[in-house]
């Protein structure tokens, strides 16, 4: 078995423009002589996927992929989204707390509650703290952190007072205000993470020398660019893809050292 998947921003409102994407990547690999399924796999689990020695082609989040699973996987490229917070192969994530919150900055969130997508996310958990850090916060800094699951429930955590501040990528807060108005309209971003490569596509390193061999970067990136519709590259905010390279992404591990210094190890004890 082999698989091909798109978890990172596959809401259900653009499951079938994410399904029409898959499609036009898997011809793509099948025109190249690459024997792979036909439909998106959204039933093994992503960390499954990326660590299976099996993954034709998957999207990942910029801290997993260097913190540990470049042992199991190879870059292939990392897709541009016209949105604001993005810029080329890069983004911030906003930070996000309820409109009616007298709080206006970052420093006035001490002893508040954060709410979490996951602690291996870069956007949601790594953002924070280095956002923290450049803001020369102490730690211990949040009272109390929740991991919620996902980003689209972080925010709705905060909209409902169950958490006061959360950081989100930009792709999904601009998902969020497209299909999540009624929470969204409770919020405000009052501050951003630091600048920081994108979610990369990537391929179990077993495949990457076949995939260098028929250069599928640069088919990716030309599909990218130029073969998606025009309605699907509108609902899924995408405006092209670069290759990208394991050292654009080691700046994670740097800005992660210097949150490790000032003692924002986690979110849920700083």
């Amino acid at each position: 078995m082999t698989y091909v998947s798109l978890p990172m921003y596959d809401w259900p409102e653009v499951e079938t423009q994410t399904d029409q994407l898959g499609n036009l990547l898997a011809t793509l690999l099948k025109d190249n002589g690459i024997n792979c399924p036909s439909t998106l796999d959204r039933e093994t689990a992503s960390s499954t996927v990326w660590t299976s020695g099996k993954c034709l082609l998957s999207q990942t989040c910029g801290w997993p992929f260097i913190s540990h699973l470049y042992e199991h996987v190879s870059l292939i490229t990392t897709p541009v989204y016209d949105i604001d917070g993005c810029s080329g192969t890069t983004h911030r994530s906003r930070l996000v707390c309820r409109g009616n919150d007298k709080r206006g900055a970052l420093a006035e969130f001490k002893e508040a509650t954060v709410a979490i997508n996951e602690l291996d996310s870069q956007s949601g958990h790594q953002a924070m703290k280095s956002a923290l850090t450049a803001a020369s916060l102490p730690a211990p800094f949040f009272s109390k952190g929740i991991v919620s699951g996902a980003h689209r429930q972080s925010i709705k955590l905060v909209a409902d007072g169950q958490a006061d501040i959360c950081a989100v990528d930009p792709v999904s807060w601009q998902f969020a205000l497209r299909y999540e108005k009624a929470v969204t309209d409770s919020l405000r971003v009052i501050g951003e993470g630091p600048e920081i490569p994108g979610l990369p596509l990537v391929c179990s390193r077993e495949f990457a020398d076949n995939m260098l061999e028929a250069d599928i970067a640069r088919q990716v990136e030309n599909l990218f660019a130029y073969e998606i519709d025009d309605e699907i590259r509108e609902d899924l905010f995408i405006a092209g893809a670069k290759k990208l390279t394991d050292e654009d992404y080691r700046h994670l591990t740097e800005l992660d050292r210097q949150a490790k210094e000032a003692g924002h190890t986690s979110c849920l004890s700083s």
